[in-house]
């Protein structure tokens, strides 16, 4: 029981997507993949993929 409230603690937590980071060596552009900075969930059932279409 407590390894099964764990997991879903963790799904809940995973959920949320981790910052981009502000300082990195490489150059910032427009034409950032969202998938970088997208949630488990979001990279599970593809919902990150909309944005990118929408931009092009």
């Amino acid at each position: 029981m407590i390894y099964f409230e764990f997991s879903c603690a963790m799904l809940l937590l995973n959920c949320f997507a981790d910052a981009m980071p502000r300082e990195t060596k490489y150059k910032r552009t427009n034409n950032e993949i969202p998938e970088s900075s997208a949630s488990v969930l979001s990279r599970i059932t593809y919902a990150w993929f909309g944005v990118m279409v929408g931009k092009g």
